[in-house]
């Protein structure tokens, strides 16, 4: 059974969950700010890290946070620091909050990681990764930023097919394996123009 009071402590707590939702950040540290205990700024910072997602983009803002309850150090390392950690990130005494605050044109896009205790990793709260380079990173994504058009979904091309065949040398005396690649779509009959490639061996 339910009571009314049962009733209205569940709106509550809804009511409470969907201000975390709309709270932004600076009003998180405004709350954090007024605070009584250590375990009301976890509460604060775990709410609202569960309800949003990192970073945070307003205008040409991104505020990238972090959690962790025993990091001794956090930074950033990107494409606007050459991929060296060279942006520190703030830790918010008595919590488990990390952040930093960048400014970046509205139309950009950039990757980067997070380096904990010197160790860098794709940031876990960030659902943007990118696959490609070397592994993959943190992708941030600007308001007014267009992917290229060769990156959008396009149709993939049409791929031909790869024979191998050998032969004699009279040169080198041996046997020389060899690949001819064809078209898609090859038609026996028909001429095509043809590029010859040498591998180096």
């Amino acid at each position: 059974r339910f009571s009314i009071c049962d009733f209205r402590l569940t709106k509550s707590q809804i009511e409470n969950r969907q201000s975390k939702i709309s709270m932004s950040f600076d009003e998180l540290l405004y709350e954090l700010d007024n605070a009584k205990s250590v375990a009301a700024k976890t509460r604060l910072v775990r709410e609202f890290a569960n309800a949003n997602t990192s970073p945070l983009i307003e205008d040409n803002c991104a505020t990238i946070f972090y959690i962790s309850e025993d990091a001794e150090s956090v930074e950033l390392e990107g494409d606007w620091t050459h991929w060296q950690p060279t942006a520190p990130m703030e830790y918010l005494p008595d919590t488990p909050l990390w952040y930093r605050v960048e400014r970046f044109p509205r139309a950009a896009r950039v990757e980067y990681r997070v380096v904990v205790n010197g160790h860098a990793r794709v940031d876990p709260r960030n659902p943007r990764t990118a696959p490609l380079g070397f592994g993959p990173n943190s992708e941030i994504v600007m308001p007014d930023y267009r992917a290229p058009r060769e990156l959008t979904d396009v149709p993939p091309p049409a791929r031909g097919a790869v024979e191998q065949h050998w032969m004699i040398s009279q040169a080198m005396k041996d046997r020389r394996t060899f690949w001819i690649c064809l078209p898609p779509r090859y038609a026996p009959r028909q001429e095509y123009p043809v590029a010859y490639f040498n591998d180096g061996d």
